[in-house]
């Protein structure tokens, strides 16, 4: 279960500071990506494991007025503001995912987007076995989208710099100064405000969960130290 201060730091930080979401535009960007990586069928119910404000879901909700769509997310501000733009084709509900996660009308396809790196990875997995067994159909499948990856931590301040070659190298020295103090704070501090953040190792991740689920890993193409990771029941 999150502490006060941790619950304090999401409710009151936006999506652009959470996610580096920019505005409208930006939010449909992350819909069109999850979107495609989901696949939802026509008339689908989809399940958004950490939804925020809830503008990311709002848009796919939009695109796909077919879909039924469930949001969650721990941070009650945040779900109170998802509740006053949210279309007919919408459900939001305040659900911490690391304590017990409350059973509802079941969903076919459950997501999490740049939400798992705040898990460690036992409580990733918890989490997915509680989302199974309470609120996904018999075969529904749960994609946790954009997990950064420990084998390729000493690579993530190159990202800024490969993905957009228009920046000066420069710029990613900044970051990787940046990350390395500010991690470095944190756990001589024993500062949690940000949530914690997690590196997960994909090998290490399947084993954990083993033979009682069917896990797949997959590489975002815009990306060498993130994976989403793919969970079935066998």
């Amino acid at each position: 279960m999150a502490d006060e201060t941790t619950a304090k730091h999401f409710n009151s930080v936006s999506e652009e500071g959470l996610r580096g979401l920019t505005g409208e535009s930006g939010a449909l960007v992350y819909a069109e990506y999850i979107l495609a990586k989901i696949r939802p069928p026509v008339g689908a119910r989809i399940l958004d494991l950490g939804c925020g404000d809830g503008r990311v879901l709002g848009q796919i909700a939009a695109i796909r007025p077919d879909l039924q769509c469930v949001g969650f997310d721990f941070a009650d501000a945040q779900i109170a503001k998802a509740k006053t733009e949210a279309l007919s084709n919408m459900t939001y509900h305040v659900v911490d995912l690391k304590s017990e996660i409350p059973r509802i009308d079941p969903a076919d396809i459950a997501f999490s987007f740049s939400v798992a790196q705040y898990f460690t990875m036992a409580e990733l997995c918890e989490s997915t076995r509680n989302c199974m067994s309470s609120c996904l159909s018999a075969v529904g499948i749960i994609y946790h989208l954009s997990i950064p990856d420990l084998s390729k931590r000493v690579c993530l301040f190159h990202d800024t710099w490969l993905n957009f070659a228009e920046r000066h190298p420069a710029a990613s020295a900044w970051n990787l100064l940046k990350m390395t103090l500010v991690d470095a704070k944190r756990r001589t501090r024993n500062d949690n405000r940000y949530g914690g953040s997690f590196f997960h190792d994909a090998g290490k991740l399947v084993k954990l969960y083993g033979s009682e689920f069917l896990t797949e890993v997959q590489r975002p193409s815009d990306s060498w130290y993130r994976f989403d990771l793919v969970v079935k029941r066998p």
